[in-house]
């Protein structure tokens, strides 16, 4: 998926808990900072860590650290693929560890 250009963004999910708990402006802010790692850098993994001070890559580039402001507990997202024939093709789901 690296390099990959949209002419659409991700269909996105977030777990039942964490809609609930987050703010919409929070989410809104994780949902673009997630779209634009995986866009510019290709990340396919996300960790949001409110202990984070800078955004770091981990894992050859396929997973990036994002601070996290306000959050008590990392928050995770990951970028699916279901292919050129699938209504939505690309899946970003956030969720907490467990719940995935």
């Amino acid at each position: 998926m690296k390099g990959m250009t949209l002419e659409k963004g991700p269909f996105v999910v977030f777990t039942s808990s964490l809609a609930m708990e987050l703010e919409t402006l929070t989410k809104a802010d994780m949902i673009r900072r997630a779209v634009a790692a995986w866009r510019t850098r290709g990340a396919e993994y996300m960790a949001f860590d409110p202990e984070c001070k800078e955004t770091r890559f981990e894992d050859g580039g396929l997973t990036v650290v994002l601070s996290a402001e306000g959050l008590t507990e990392i928050v995770y997202a990951k970028i699916d693929d279901y292919g050129p024939d699938a209504e939505n093709r690309y899946v970003l789901t956030f969720y907490k560890q467990g719940e995935n």
